[in-house]
């Protein structure tokens, strides 16, 4: 953990003074609290200009190809400029959900020093579950991880009394969002 929080400061100081028109790659850890032998999830943001995409790294990394009988469904939150929705990836069309949900964070006064690297503390409820975020207000990204988003920084950590999801590390995104296609599409109202 210390080494993760380390190169979190590392980072932050790295990006800080580049964060301009960046296209970056959030990477994040999600980690239940029970049960216990659930191993951690990784997943990935990537944010270019007004748009995000947010999805579970292992399955895009799985790559299979046709024919296998494996199905390829995969879900991607996406954000395009200020609407939200769910891809869904499904044997025969893909899926748009769009989801209408903002947060409304309560930001504290408070914030927290870890490894010289300031956080301000934010709360919220979602789906009836008190929330906590921790942001760091000098990336003035509003992104973060899901639906977690709309605070003045970029989140650094999302917790409840069910999950934690972790900032890993930040990247330079070198290759295009994810695969949000639009044939054959149906969307969801």
């Amino acid at each position: 953990m210390r080494y993760l929080v380390i190169k979190f400061g590392v980072l932050i100081m790295f990006y800080t003074a580049q964060l301009g028109a960046q296209n970056l790659v959030c990477n994040y850890n999600l980690k239940l609290n029970e049960p216990k032998n659930v191993k951690e999830i990784l997943y990935r943001l990537e944010i270019k200009d007004n748009n995000s995409d947010f999805f579970n790294n292992d399955i895009v990394k799985l790559n299979l190809p046709e024919g296998l009988g494996i199905s390829k469904k995969y879900e991607v939150l996406f954000k395009r400029a200020s609407k939200m929705g769910v891809f869904s990836r499904q044997q025969s069309f893909n899926i748009i959900v769009p989801l209408d949900e903002k947060l409304k964070w309560k930001i504290s006064e408070k914030d927290t020093l870890i490894e010289n690297v300031h956080l301000k503390i934010a709360n919220t409820m979602y789906k009836e579950r008190k929330i906590s975020a921790l942001f760091n207000a000098d990336i003035s990204i509003p992104e973060g991880p899901f639906i977690f988003k709309g605070l003045p920084g970029l989140v650094y950590q999302i917790k409840c009394n069910i999950y934690t999801i972790q900032l890993l590390d930040i990247q330079t995104l070198t290759v295009d969002l994810a695969q949000v296609e639009a044939k054959p599409l149906k969307t969801l109202t």
